[in-house]
């Protein structure tokens, strides 16, 4: 799957495998924060990932779009 505007690195996504089926295996405190007005990938993918995580917590902001991750 090619998402338009993501380039080679929406090719490597695209291209991998779920690994929905791993996700219970995180054993820390989690939030999943999604926007709904991201147009990569939708608010489906962001409740299936908050529940495959045990007790995560899962926040949407309204009309949020997707943006590049920065870290401190």
């Amino acid at each position: 799957m090619l998402v338009p505007g993501m380039g080679v690195r929406g090719a490597a996504v695209g291209a991998s495998p779920s690994r929905l089926d791993r996700l219970g295996g995180i054993g820390v405190p989690t939030l999943v924060v999604h926007g709904t007005a991201d147009p990569v990938f939708s608010v489906e993918h962001a409740v299936a990932l908050a529940d495959g995580i045990p007790e995560a917590e899962l926040w949407l902001v309204e009309g949020l779009r997707s943006r590049k991750c920065r870290t401190a």
